[in-house]
């Protein structure tokens, strides 16, 4: 599912066949999805909504502008970067079936577990606070622009630096769950090497050659793993740093209306633009949060 909303969207842009053998292919479609993608969002963002918000002679214009052209070039350098580096999408992603070929030997529980009631949770707290996004910013954003420049300025740069996040979360996450697996099966291997009642049994003497088949097939595993994640470290290693920094300024520039709202004498208004700026944080702040737990994950690991 998460895959064919990866190739939907064209963060995933290639056709993936299991049976009756692997086979990955890039998807030409998603070339020019991701062209036309790039001239809508720079056409309406710079030349269509930009002049209309420089009409407003307000102080916080200024801050309009500068996310208004930040978020328009952090979303042309991650699509450009797909449409560049698409195939090291589809490396890694055999790096990972190879990884799980050699698990199977070696009988690991690499299964991904998403639905644990703690990401069930998350996943309604987070779904939440879009709808309640989605649903005030026309409401607290009552600017003179047509609404479906109104969503290519707002919306489609958070939704696609968001999901571009979260990507990145999920291939650590598929990493490091493996990675898991491989070290308890070593140390659970040492553990049992160790103890005095296997040690010494005739099971020592005649399972060398499956200790050194379980070696081999360890070491192939790993290198498999730490392949794949030498991909994902170059294919996000310089686009992770502008969305890094878009998010800090949507953090600054959000704190600017949140203080704003705040102080503001209806209490209509008041609510509706705190509930707008809370939501627009928690969906642009947690993906961060998630990021950084796989990290620390995948570096214990």
């Amino acid at each position: 599912i998460l895959m064919a909303f990866f190739k939907l969207t064209g963060l995933f842009p290639m056709r993936i066949q299991i049976f009756p053998d692997l086979n990955l292919e890039t998807c030409g479609v998603s070339i020019f999805y991701h062209i036309i993608l790039i001239s809508a969002i720079v056409f309406t963002n710079l030349y269509w909504a930009a002049p209309m918000i420089q009409t407003i002679q307000q102080f916080d214009t200024v801050l309009e502008q500068i996310y208004l052209v930040l978020s328009t070039i952090v979303t042309v350098i991650i699509w450009t970067s797909y449409l560049l580096s698409r195939r090291g999408l589809i490396t890694f992603a055999i790096k990972l079936v190879k990884a799980d070929e050699f698990a199977k030997l070696l009988r690991l529980n690499c299964k991904f577990q998403p639905f644990t009631w703690k990401n069930v949770v998350w996943f309604i707290l987070y779904v939440f606070a879009w709808a309640i996004f989605l649903i005030t910013m026309p409401m607290e954003y009552n600017t003179p622009i047509p609404f479906f420049v109104f969503i290519f300025v707002y919306y489609v740069p958070t939704f696609i630096i968001v999901l571009f996040i979260m990507q990145y979360t999920l291939a650590l996450r598929l990493i490091r769950k493996r990675m898991a697996a491989l070290n308890s099966a070593i140390l659970l291997h040492l553990k049992k090497m160790s103890s005095s009642q296997w040690a010494f049994t005739i099971v020592q003497v005649t399972s060398e050659n499956v200790v050194i088949q379980d070696f081999d097939n360890w070491k192939r595993t790993h290198d498999k793993l730490y392949e794949a994640s030498l991909i994902i470290a170059k294919f996000y290693e310089f686009t992770i740093l502008p969305v890094m920094g878009h998010v800090c300024f949507t953090v600054i520039y959000l704190g600017f209306y949140i203080v704003s709202d705040t102080f503001e004498n209806t209490s209509d208004h008041r609510l509706l633009g705190l509930g707008n700026d809370l939501s627009w944080l928690f969906v642009t702040i947690i993906p961060v949060f998630w990021l950084i737990f796989q990290i620390e994950g995948i570096t214990d690991e």
